[in-house]
């Protein structure tokens, strides 16, 4: 898919609060103990190198937790991007909204400054709700990680799916648990499945068709035919927001944000239905419409915080930022 090239977002950066600035001198001890052991002692067993740091922070003192004022709004946010970007809604989605409490008080502005470590000698930064390291993971861009869908998505792919979360310093600190009771109540309150409005089409052969997140949180189509109405789950997980449908040259399509943050398509031709992510991640539910050549175009916000558009041609699918920056 064609992409042009996203432009960079200013964020407003908040200074971090002062627990996080206690670096150096335990970043270096850190590095001395790892390094191996030293010539005089017997050669020890060989160990699995230690996880990329997804944030640094600080080195806490046992049996020590850190407390951030976190309101319960910015639980629900940790919460709410947490699931959209794919976290399941059981206990891996609770220590997530922990973790991301006690990373940065689930703020998406949060930042704090790291001095020199082993492999980052100029110093580097934790960035967003999840405070992702600027040095250790420069695949996730400034615009991406002051965006709270995005820097939730490189969590989810960093904490391979939320089963291992002991590249963040809060989690192995243990700080992350004074946050538990908060970060549950959080996700109860967003139930299960989410709630989203339904999209209709009318089929080339006249048939009507409601696509939406059905009540056992996958996506459901409900129709009407001769017969009367019928409803089946399609096999795929439900929608994290509302879906868009049109019918393009007899062939219906569905497109909507996925549960992995990613913009997904729906479609039905010959074969039967097929589900399948373009690739594009979506800070925003889509938008759609066809043109006056009968191009089918979809809008919708990117986590750059950019209006971007998807459509279909002969060529293929394309995706780029029309430069205009959204809020919804």
């Amino acid at each position: 898919m064609n992409q042009s090239p996203r432009s960079h977002i200013n964020q407003r950066r908040w200074p971090r609060q002062p627990w996080r600035l206690a670096l150096a001198s335990a970043a270096a001890l850190v590095v001395s103990l790892s390094a191996g052991p030293m010539a005089t002692q017997p050669a020890a067993a060989s160990s699995p190198a230690p996880p990329t740091p997804a944030s640094l922070g600080r080195a806490a003192a046992p049996n020590t937790t850190m407390h951030i004022s976190a309101s319960a709004a910015a639980a629900d946010l940790c919460a709410q991007v947490g699931a959209a970007a794919g976290f399941p809604k059981d206990n891996r989605l609770v220590t997530a909204v922990a973790v991301g409490l006690a990373e940065s008080g689930c703020n998406p502005s949060a930042q704090g400054p790291n001095g020199p470590t082993a492999g980052c000698p100029n110093g580097s930064l934790d960035r967003g709700l999840w405070q992702i390291n600027n040095c250790y993971h420069p695949e996730v861009s400034d615009a991406c990680a002051y965006d709270a869908q995005c820097n939730a998505n490189a969590a989810f792919r960093i904490s391979n799916g939320g089963t291992n979360w002991h590249p963040w310093s809060t989690y192995n600190n243990g700080a992350y648990q004074a946050h538990l009771s908060e970060a549950q109540a959080a996700v109860d309150r967003l139930g299960s499945p989410q709630a989203t409005r339904p999209a209709a089409v009318l089929d080339g052969s006249g048939v009507l068709r409601v696509f939406t997140n059905g009540t056992d949180g996958g996506m459901h189509q409900t129709y009407l035919d001769s017969a009367g109405w019928h409803d089946y789950n399609m096999g795929s997980a439900g929608p994290a927001g509302t879906p868009v449908a049109m019918l393009q040259n007899g062939t219906v399509r569905v497109h909507y944000r996925g549960q992995d943050g990613n913009q997904h398509e729906l479609f039905m031709d010959s074969a039967g239905w097929h589900d399948w992510s373009l690739g594009t991640p979506m800070a925003g539910d889509p938008g759609g419409v066809l043109d006056a050549s009968g191009t089918a175009r979809f809008y919708y916000r990117g986590t750059d915080g950019g209006m971007h558009e998807t459509f279909l041609d002969s060529a293929g699918w394309h995706d780029w930022n029309i430069g205009i920056p959204i809020t919804n």
